[in-house]
Order: C-alpha cells, then structure tokens, then sequence
C-alpha cells in the first residue's frame, strides 16, 4: 500500500463532479479538491485510469503525489483538519 495526495483543478463543473465521484471512491477529502488515499498499485492503476477518461487534458490539471513514511510523518494539521491515519491492515 502507498499513501497518494490526490489533488485537482477542473474548468467544467460536470467533469468535476465525475473527478469528484472518482477521487471520493479512492480516498478520503481534505479540502474541495485535495484527497489522501491510500492505495495499492493495482488501485492506483485503475484510479488513474478512471481520472483520464474523465479529463480534458487540455484544460485540466490532476497530480498524484506518492508520499514516503518519512514525509508522512511530517505532516500536521490545525483546526478542524483530520488526517488519514496510516494502515498496517486492510481490511476488505
């Protein structure tokens, strides 16, 4: 399993509830368009694959950003923030 910031800009508002409904599907939200998934290989394949069939490349953006132990570590938030804790099982 890795750890992935999933975070997107969408210029059309029916691409971006499809983007939404994929990203909600893999991970959990952090802000409007920033989602913390925890993801195997195969998953982030098919996540992957799902964000290009929704996408104009053209006039949007999504990154994926794989995120080390060491780097999750650093992480912190303030106020209402929740952060997605890291996982030793799933369980399916």
């Amino acid at each position: 399993m890795q750890f992935i910031l999933l975070t997107y800009d969408i210029r059309d508002d029916r691409r971006l509830r499809r983007v939404m409904q994929v990203a909600e599907s893999y991970g959990v939200r952090l802000q409007k368009s920033v989602f913390e998934c925890w993801l195997s290989d195969d998953q982030l394949g098919d996540l992957i694959d799902e964000l290009k069939k929704v996408i104009n490349r053209r006039s949007d953006a999504v990154r994926l950003y794989r995120m080390c132990a060491a780097c999750r570590s650093l992480r912190c938030s303030h106020g209402e923030a929740r952060m997605l804790e890291d996982l030793d099982v799933l369980v399916w």
